[in-house]
């Protein structure tokens, strides 16, 4: 039952992002490559850092080097959709976040 009430309050959060994302006009245009034809919604993912932080107030905090390179991913990912990073920049986050997940399993 807690992982369902869980499951409604990130869905409600999210709902709430969507709000704030669309007043603040941080929307994807299509262009010639895109794969939609409509304007879309970005920053969606900012989900996955907030329920990883519910879950470490519900069961305890664990894996400190994966919520390390988590949230510096999620902060360039962010970053980078509200106003576009070098790919180096994103590139270098994807690669330690990679190595510091490596090293927490051995």
């Amino acid at each position: 039952m807690s992982f369902a009430i869980l499951a409604v309050a990130l869905l409600l959060i999210e709902l709430l992002y969507f709000k704030i994302a669309e007043r603040l006009k941080i929307i994807d245009k299509p262009n010639k490559r895109s794969s939609h034809r409509k304007l879309t919604l970005r920053g969606g993912g900012i989900i996955f850092p907030i329920s990883l932080f519910i879950y470490y107030f519900f069961f305890g905090f664990q894996y400190p080097l994966f919520t390390i390179g988590l949230l510096l991913i999620s902060i360039v990912s962010f970053a980078d959709d509200v106003k576009p990073q070098s790919h180096l920049l994103r590139f270098a986050s994807q690669l330690i976040a990679v190595l510091l997940l490596m090293y927490e399993v051995n």
